[in-house]
């Protein structure tokens, strides 16, 4: 699954305590710094996802929390099922700025 659809799927919710690190969804300000473990230990365990820099460089986001090329944990209204749900790169999609990893609410074409 893109990451848009991911978004339409899960609906990422704004960072609990308000904080703008990026990852912006609708305006919201949705990336839990990967220190911000006092913040994740206060949210539904299957509604956590990492975002991840894979080993071509391109983002992807796992269910669940993971540590290796972490680059932040988004946290999402609906829950992960299996925790074996991640997104893949679309090589069309040019909504994502990798600068400061904002996202234009689009329709997926998938």
């Amino acid at each position: 699954m893109t990451i848009d659809r991911w978004i339409q799927e899960y609906k990422p919710v704004q960072h609990p305590t308000g904080d703008e690190h990026g990852f912006e969804v609708d305006g919201k300000s949705c990336l839990i710094e990967t220190y911000e473990g006092n913040v994740l230990e206060r949210l539904p365990h299957n509604k956590l996802w990492t975002l991840v820099e894979n080993d071509e460089g391109d983002m992807i986001i796992l269910a669940g929390l993971h540590r290796v090329n972490a680059v932040g944990y988004l946290q999402t209204e609906e829950p992960w099922e299996t925790g074996d749900e991640t997104t893949h790169p679309d090589p069309e999609d040019d909504d994502v700025d990798e600068d400061d990893w904002e996202m234009d609410d689009k329709d997926d074409q998938d």
